[in-house]
């Protein structure tokens, strides 16, 4: 590290805010790189850095030392991502539950390799579920075939991630109560 960086450092941590401004955006593709190493989506990576600058300066005066700095910031990245893995997984569960929080369904029947196969539509072989709408199959195969989230579904759809929401979890108890019923 030369001077000038030291230089720079020191008066970030003493409050000076365009040399902050100088060091976030230095460290900004280092903390990209951390963000998506620990497994955040590219889509997302972006986001995760703001939090991530964004906790570092609701904590700035807990910074240590000048040398250390990068180490603290990446830190605090690696946990924003951590915290990203952890609210999707929140969400994943959520998403398996009616509005009222209850179960729609046992895990093991949710996630169960030949019902979530029956639900890929994107492959002509793979025949529709008798009974289930091929809006619902569709909506199915974004969400199990292509692996998107709510959100993304509700921005391919053109709708709120509420309304998608509640399409999904209609179609998804649809077809589950179909291949329930279906002879094995």
């Amino acid at each position: 590290m030369d001077d000038g960086e030291l230089e720079r450092r020191t008066r970030a941590l003493r409050g000076d805010r365009e040399a902050l401004d100088r060091l976030l955006a230095h460290e900004a593709p280092r903390l990209r790189a951390a963000v998506l190493a620990a497994g955040v989506p590219k889509d997302e990576a972006d986001d995760a850095v703001q939090e991530a600058v964004a906790r570092a300066l609701a904590h700035w005066r807990d910074a240590k030392s000048e040398q250390a700095l990068p180490a603290w910031l990446a830190a605090i990245a690696r946990n924003v991502a951590i915290d990203w893995r952890r609210r999707r997984a929140r969400e994943r569960a959520r998403s398996d539950r009616d509005e009222d929080g209850r179960a729609l369904d046992d895990a093991a029947v949710a996630t169960r390799p030949d019902a979530t196969a029956a639900l890929d539509t994107r492959d002509a072989n793979v025949p529709a579920i008798p009974g289930v709408a091929a809006d619902d199959l569709a909506l199915l195969a974004l969400r199990y075939g292509d692996g998107l989230n709510g959100r993304e579904i509700a921005a391919r759809l053109g709708v709120t991630y509420e309304a998608a929401k509640k399409r999904l979890q209609r179609a998804r108890a649809e077809a589950l109560a179909r291949l329930r019923t279906r002879p094995r």
